[in-house]
């Protein structure tokens, strides 16, 4: 009688007298006595299909896509406290990294919203200033103070607010001068404004 053996040469348990928890509880004994040796047959096993076994979980995952959402959705929400201690932990390794991260993408956002209510120009609406580090957005209604108490004060929250709720009217960009001069004084503000246009 030829005994069965498995991918390392090893023979098989005996067949199917013993209860599946045994055979359970024997499979984790093997992984744990043989660890070095699975980990290499299976480094080697991808390295030697790796095409296919891509090729295999990507029909996998088209195929199962609700499934796999549900699936991960679920996990996360039972295991709720490692990711939020893992996401913390990591951020805090990676500080220099996410901050980096974190004002890139509020440049290019602030930007956007910029090239947006200028039209493209880049430029006060005023005066035509066009440095864009000195450009502000600007509450054409006056209600600037107002709006501010209900989304939160900030440049980066107002930015965000407007991407948001996609650009929505009654906003201009002005540079901080005429921004400043438009509330404090009106009359300068316009005489700017009406120099700009004979020019």
């Amino acid at each position: 009688m030829i005994k069965a053996t498995n991918s390392f040469g090893n023979p098989e348990p005996a067949s199917s007298t013993g209860s599946k928890k045994k055979k359970s509880k024997w499979q984790k004994r093997y992984n744990q006595e043989h660890k070095q040796q699975i980990r290499e047959y299976g480094k080697r096993y991808w390295q030697e299909n790796k095409q296919k076994i891509r090729e295999k979980n990507k029909k996998y995952r088209q195929k199962n896509k609700q499934k796999i959402r549900k699936k991960s959705k679920r996990y996360r929400q039972e295991h709720k406290q490692y990711y939020r201690e893992e996401g913390r932990r990591y951020r805090q390794e990676h500080k220099q990294y996410f901050t980096e991260k974190s004002r890139e993408r509020a440049v290019k956002q602030r930007k956007k919203v910029l090239m947006h209510y200028s039209k493209g120009t880049m430029q006060c609406a005023n005066c035509g200033y066009n440095i864009s580090e000195g450009l502000s957005i600007d509450h054409t209604d006056d209600d600037g103070a107002k709006h501010r108490e209900e989304v939160g004060k900030g440049g980066h929250v107002l930015v965000n607010w407007l991407i948001k709720h996609k650009y929505p009217k009654g906003f201009q960009v002005l540079c901080w001068n005429c921004n400043f001069l438009k509330s404090a004084y009106p009359k300068v503000y316009k005489a700017i404004g009406k120099s700009k246009r004979k020019i």
